[in-house]
C-alpha cells in the first residue's frame, strides 16, 4: 500500500474507532496527516472516498486555499503588496497576514461546529494548508486552536504537505521544520 494511502486508512480508522480520544493525551483533538506535497491531492481524494462510505459521521472540508484567497481579495492585493513592501515601523506584515488567515480558518471551524446537531459525529478536515506559506504554518494554526481549545471538542484533521522527520516533527512543504507537541501526527 502507498504510504499516503496507508496514512489515510489509519486516520479513518482512528476517527471511527477512537473518535472521542483523538488528541486526548495532548489536550487538543487534532490529527495531522503528513503527506508529500505531490501526493496531497491524491490523499485528500482518498479521504473523501473512504469517508463517504462511513455512516453516522459528517465530514466537513475546509479548503484553506479558498479561505486565504477570499481574505486576500477582501483586503486587496495591492494593499497587501504595499504593506509588505513599505511596512510601518515595528510591523510584520507577513505575520499579520498569517494571523488574519488563521482567524478566518478558526471562524470557519467554529461556524461548522455551531451548526453541529449531534445526530452524526462531526469531523472537520482541512486541506491545501500549503496556502499558509510563508505567512504562517500548521503549527501556528494548532497553537491558535490550543488557545481556544475549551470550545473544540470534535476532531480536526489537518492534511499537512511535507515530510515526517521524527515521530512528532515534520518539514512543512519540505522546507520549514516544525514540532507538533499538541495533537497527533500520522
Amino acid at each position: 500500500m502507498d504510504d499516503w494511502r496507508d496514512k489515510v486508512h489509519r486516520a479513518i480508522e482512528r476517527v471511527t474507532e477512537q473518535y472521542d480520544n483523538i488528541g486526548r493525551m495532548t489536550g487538543i483533538p487534532v490529527l495531522g496527516i503528513i503527506v508529500s506535497p505531490e501526493m496531497e491531492e491524491n490523499a485528500v481524494n482518498e479521504w473523501r472516498i473512504q469517508s463517504n462510505t462511513i455512516s453516522g459521521y459528517r465530514f466537513e472540508e475546509i479548503d484553506v486555499l479558498e479561505l486565504t484567497t477570499d481574505e486576500v481579495e477582501g483586503l486587496g492585493v495591492d494593499h497587501i503588496v504595499n504593506m509588505i513592501e513599505n511596512p510601518m515601523p515595528g510591523a510584520n506584515p507577513e505575520s499579520e497576514l498569517g494571523n488574519i488567515w488563521i482567524n478566518a480558518i478558526l471562524d470557519k471551524i467554529f461556524e461548522l461546529c455551531s451548526k453541529y446537531n449531534e445526530t452524526e459525529k462531526l469531523v472537520i478536515y482541512l486541506t491545501r494548508l500549503g496556502a499558509l506559506f510563508p505567512a504562517s504554518t500548521p503549527r501556528a494554526l494548532v497553537q491558535s486552536m490550543i488557545e481556544r481549545r475549551d470550545t473544540l471538542s470534535i476532531p480536526i484533521i489537518l492534511f499537512i504537505p511535507g515530510s515526517l522527520t521524527e515521530p512528532r516533527a515534520y518539514k512543512f512543504l519540505n522546507s520549514v521544520e516544525e514540532f507538533m507537541y499538541r495533537g497527533d501526527l500520522i
